[in-house]
């Protein structure tokens, strides 16, 4: 997985990223398909990720998160895609679906993953991954746990997940190692498989899964309420400005008493399915 932005020059030639005045954040549905798959069009992809940290995943498992609403983008126009990220639910090898297929719920693992951005800057990254590690803890919950493998040179992943929302280093190899065999049918190319799974000196790694808990949902509504407050993305640098409609939060069950519950550490669910809803009147 990874979070990328575009360098600022290309073959000699400065990149000149698009600055849309406004974005909707949205939450996937199987119309989408086409829009986000245009993520990975040659002529975006190598601007967007020139290290090439964004792996391939075998596509029923990206159709999954596409059709499972998991995932999360902010869009331009409708249509075009700016920023996303993935969320990839998996079982555990001794805990196939029953069906055969794809798990849905109950699942395991949520893997994030497939995070794209093409606003450096805005902080794009950090707000669609919070929605959507808000999104997956409130909605689809895995047994184990939450996820994301961030290679240790991947600087903007690292400020993005460590720095930023709080998630936390695994240390536990042997839980790596079970995580990684969950994780790795999602992959296309076998070569993707190996990274951190043998390790045997945590030291050695160059990549290391990491994982969300209960700060890490905290930190992600402290977020959230950070981009609403000044109404969507600015870029620190040059003080611009791009307006965020946050409509599909509320609609997903974050509505905003529950997302400053959270923010302040109130992670009782069913104290949160309590706020915003209007009492019953009492009995006759």
């Amino acid at each position: 997985m990874s979070v990328t932005k575009p360098p600022v020059i290309k073959n000699g030639n400065p990149v000149v990223p698009v600055h849309p005045r406004s974005l909707t954040l949205a939450f996937s549905r199987a119309a989408d398909y086409g829009y986000i798959d245009r993520m990975f069009d040659p002529s975006i992809k190598r601007n967007i990720d020139p290290h090439n940290y964004v792996v391939q995943r075998l596509n029923p498992h990206f159709r999954a998160a596409i059709y499972d609403s998991a995932v999360a983008m902010l869009v331009m126009h409708g249509t075009s895609v700016m920023a996303m990220t993935a969320a990839y639910r998996v079982n555990h090898t001794d805990k196939p679906p029953h069906n055969g297929g794809l798990p849905r719920k109950p699942h395991d693992v949520t893997e994030m993953g497939t995070s794209l951005a093409r606003l450096p800057g805005y902080h794009s990254a950090r707000l669609v991954v919070a929605a959507l590690t808000l999104r997956e803890w409130w909605v689809a919950p895995p047994r184990d746990v939450m996820i994301a493998e961030i290679k240790t040179t991947n600087i903007p992943s690292v400020k993005t997940y460590v720095d930023g929302l709080g998630w936390e280093p695994l240390r536990d190899l042997a839980h790596m190692k079970r995580l990684h065999d969950a994780t790795d049918v999602t992959l296309a190319d076998d070569k993707d498989k190996e990274s951190s799974k043998h390790l045997t000196d945590i030291k050695d790694a160059v990549a290391l899964l990491h994982v969300a808990n209960d700060n890490t949902i905290k930190k992600s509504a402290q977020a959230i309420l950070e981009f609403m407050a000044q109404g969507g993305l600015v870029n620190k640098a040059t003080g611009d400005k791009i307006t965020v409609d946050f409509t599909a939060l509320e609609h997903a069950g974050l509505t905003m008493p529950r997302l400053k519950a959270m923010a302040a550490g109130n992670l009782d669910r069913t104290a949160l399915l309590t706020m915003g809803t209007a009492p019953r009147p009492p009995a006759p």
